[in-house]
């Protein structure tokens, strides 16, 4: 465990630098900042498994935003549009974006947010804590489950890389206190939207549609075009069925 100042704290190994970051900050402690470079019980959306092993970059940072509570839910893309931009940057790729904000390189699987919110007791938002992992490595070691759905940046150097993205990702992260416009952010969004205008299935635990992806709206819901009529459907109900190109 390093201690790089009053506000950001380092670990080898932890369970999940969300979860230590939200223990800091019941604390009461200084540290806003976590970064870990291995996570045993890494979470990712809706409760899945993140598997985060040596060889990836996993960074928590706690904000407070200055917008009305109903754009808190804007945070997810707002996070993954900055993470494009920065990687895009140091390293000259293109980086999309599948519904909601998982990151994606070659049409698999760089990396995933997770954003959880902190209420005080009479339901005033406290912090608003970002959860950000990127497989880093060449060499990463990922599962057999993952494997084939997964990819890296496939840097070699990790402490200089590492460094060089942390830099970057800290600012851009805090300005995301700042407040905003819903509709650059969504036309931002759909510009790098993964398998935007190709056919996609989207399932529930009820239902199966295929159609072709054409956008998000503001309600972060997607548009498929189906029998040549548009439809939207929920993040809350739908995902995309087999996203990743083997």
């Amino acid at each position: 465990m390093d201690r790089i100042d009053n506000e950001i704290i380092v670990f080898e190994t932890i369970d999940s630098t969300n979860d230590q970051l939200k223990r800091y900050l019941s604390e009461n402690s200084n540290y806003k900042i976590v970064i870990a470079k291995e996570q045993t019980k890494g979470r990712g959306q809706k409760d899945n498994k993140f598997i985060s092993p040596p060889g990836g970059l996993y960074i928590s940072i706690a904000i407070k935003p200055k917008y009305d509570i109903e754009k808190l839910k804007y945070l997810s893309i707002r996070t993954a549009l900055e993470i494009k931009n920065i990687l895009d940057k140091l390293y000259n790729k293109n980086i999309k974006l599948k519904w909601l904000n998982d990151i994606i390189l070659d049409e698999k699987k760089l990396g995933g947010i997770l954003i959880e919110n902190i209420f005080s007791k009479d339901n005033k938002l406290e912090y608003s804590v970002i959860g950000i992992g990127l497989n880093l490595l060449n060499n990463i070691k990922l599962n057999e489950e993952l494997n084939d759905n997964c990819i890296s940046l496939s840097l070699t150097n990790y402490e200089n890389e590492s460094k060089k993205i942390i830099n970057e990702i800290i600012p851009a992260i805090k300005s995301l206190e700042n407040n905003f416009s819903i509709s650059d952010v969504i036309n931002s969004y759909n510009e790098c939207l993964y398998l935007k205008n190709t056919d996609i299935s989207l399932v529930s635990d009820n239902d199966f549609f295929s159609g072709k992806l054409l956008s998000i709206n503001e309600d972060l819901s997607l548009n498929l075009l189906l029998n040549e009529e548009k439809r939207s459907f929920s993040y809350n109900l739908y995902k995309i069925n087999n996203p990743y190109k083997k």
